[in-house]
């Protein structure tokens, strides 16, 4: 769960920073890059950069450790598993997150199926050549690799929808020109991938359901991904073209759905912010210049500070306890209780040390040596390097079980020569398992 913490930590950070922008500079920013920002927040709230810290961490050397009564703790053994009421509680957090973010999803799937049925009622293939034709030459001119399906509906106005096979909606019995300027607009969003966007916005809702910020986020997507397309279209645009286009989007907004899905992006996707959006397509591109450097410089400085939250993640610590369960301090703890552990009393690594043979030392690496207990007279020639780690002595019993002791020791790298220190402790199986 701390990952998801993380994750929303980081894309909450760069969308605050975000609208701080928006507000400061208001129309001085590209809508542009109001959205490749906001691609940026999507792409931090579904990316575990934490992960990264792990990979720059360096192993750690033994030391005193503390586990505090509040950190949700769970001890496995070789009978059984031990949880604390912290961790206890941490796990039923994340049953109701992993409940609510499947009921959004499942919801949202509903209505597009809902809204899927609606419109194949209504809608039919364009076959007209003059269209089919100018959206052929377009694709290549933009670039689309993807074919794009056409057609028309007397009861909604323009929309995009599908990601791998796009299909383009149109109102039937328009002008030729006003036709072009819709397939221009819905050829953008497809050159973008804007659905695919439109769908990872849909998905960040569900999974940080409990982040008022991320809806937010949806209806900054919903009104910058139209802003940002009117921009491209607009490009080099006279003022007669434009006040065209605005009326255009006016028009197609008195049809406009109320049911719109997630998986659509639409010409007039509202008339909540018509008004902006027609005050912007009407700002000269001039204007403009001084805020796509704006936009630049904003961008690159909010990403930048937003990504050092990334290394707020703490990774679980895993520890591996030599020790007899019946003895283990763990298996009774309590979310008051502290527990301190000394150097040596655990090993920061994934499982016991496997019992290869009866007599054997295993280093801090994990390496594994067999002890020669017979008497070597080259031990005292050498100049000993010894190296830290545990020795363990196993034995089996006559019904079948077994015994091991642990002991704190030396090895000498070179001579193999031992230095035993004092017991660990001792673990007893009624069957052995080695």
């Amino acid at each position: 769960m701390n990952i998801i913490f993380t994750m929303c930590f980081t894309g909450s950070i760069l969308f605050l920073l975000y609208l701080i922008a928006v507000r400061i500079f208001k129309n001085s920013l590209s809508n542009r890059w109001k959205y490749i920002i906001l691609k940026l927040v999507l792409f931090f709230f579904l990316t575990p950069l934490g992960f990264l810290k792990l990979i720059l961490h360096q192993a750690p050397t033994q030391t005193d450790f503390k586990l505090a009564g509040n950190i949700p703790i769970m001890v496995s053994t070789p009978h059984s598993t031990y949880t604390n009421s912290a961790y206890q509680i941490n796990l039923t957090i994340v049953l109701v997150w992993i409940v609510m973010a499947i009921a959004a999803f499942v919801w949202q799937q509903l209505k597009y199926f809902r809204f899927k049925k609606l419109i194949q009622l209504s809608m039919t293939e364009i076959t007209d050549l003059d269209i089919i034709d100018y959206v052929d030459h377009y694709r290549q001119t933009v670039r689309i690799k993807r074919k794009v399906r056409l057609y028309q509906s007397n009861c909604i106005s323009p929309f995009t929808a599908g990601i791998l096979s796009p299909l383009i909606v149109l109102p039937a019995n328009l002008s030729s020109e006003k036709q072009r300027l819709i397939l221009k607009h819905e050829l953008t969003h497809i050159r973008r991938c804007d659905t695919l966007f439109l769908f990872l916005r849909h998905l960040v809702t569900c999974i940080y359901w409990f982040n008022p910020l991320v809806y937010l986020l949806e209806l900054q997507l919903n009104k910058t991904v139209e802003a940002s397309c009117d921009e491209i279209i607009t490009l080099g645009m006279n003022q007669k073209d434009r006040k065209n286009y605005a009326s255009l989007i006016i028009d197609m907004a008195a049809n406009d759905v109320q049911y719109r899905t997630t998986y659509a992006s639409s010409f007039s996707n509202s008339t909540n912010g018509l008004k902006e959006r027609m005050d912007l397509i009407m700002i000269p591109d001039k204007q403009k210049k001084h805020g796509k450097r704006l936009s630049v410089l904003l961008a690159s400085c909010m990403v930048l500070c937003s990504s050092f939250t990334a290394f707020a993640y703490q990774s679980p610590t895993e520890l591996d306890m030599v020790c007899n369960s019946s003895n283990n301090p763990l298996l009774n703890i309590r979310s008051s209780d502290t527990i301190v552990f000394q150097s040596g009393d655990f090993k920061l690594t994934n499982s016991s040390s496997p019992i290869f043979y009866d007599y054997q030392f295993t280093d801090t690496d994990g390496n594994i040596y067999k002890i020669d207990t017979s008497d070597r007279s080259e031990y005292a020639a050498c100049n000993h390097d010894y190296v830290e780690g545990t020795i363990s002595k196993h034995s089996k019993k006559s019904n079948g079980g077994c015994i091991t002791k642990y002991y704190d020791a030396q090895r000498c790298s070179k001579c193999g020569k031992i230095i035993l220190g004092s017991l660990i402790d001792t673990e007893t199986h009624e069957v052995c398992p080695h």
